[in-house]
Formats: structure tokens, sequence, C-alpha cells
């Protein structure tokens, strides 16, 4: 699987940015295992991991495809799923 950070949580800034790292995983893991391999695979984002996917989502999203998963999601080894912080306002 690859994950690609955006800013803040990682990545760069420029606009041809397209930074990819691997994780590998050999069979579908449900998200609150995905935090954890997370967590340990990018220590920076600990601080933004709580111990529900429900609560985790307030601090960083997991999207799949333009898709936003939520904590009943499966993640395959061949996803590619980007991390960025969820914006609000108006």
């Amino acid at each position: 699987m690859w994950i690609r950070l955006h800013p803040p949580f990682g990545g760069q800034k420029t606009s041809n940015a397209k930074i990819w790292d691997e994780l590998t995983i050999s069979e579908p893991v449900g998200v609150e295992e995905f935090l954890k391999l997370l967590a340990e695979r990018f220590p920076q984002l600990s601080r933004h991991i709580r111990p529900s996917g429900e609560e985790t989502f307030y601090q960083l999203l997991l999207l799949r495809g333009g898709e936003v998963l939520n904590e009943t999601d499966q993640i395959r080894p061949d996803d590619r799923i980007e991390i960025m912080m969820p914006l609000t306002g108006g």
C-alpha cells in the first residue's frame, strides 16, 4: 500500500510534490489497525491519532481515490491512501 502525507503532516508544499511512502500489509485491515500501523511508521502522526477512528477523524482524514474513509472501511494492500487535515470554515 502507498501512503501520501499532505502538509502539515508531511510531504512538500510545492504543487508538483507527489511523495508516496510504502507501507506493507499482506491482507486487508480495519481502520483502527491501520491507524496503529500508521503511528508506527509515521511517529509524527501519533499525537493526532485517538483511541477510536471516529475521534481521530477530527484530527486527520484518510482518503482513497477521492473518497473519505470512515472507521468501518477496510484498507487493502493495493490501496493508495492520502492523509490530510480536515478543513472547516465558511
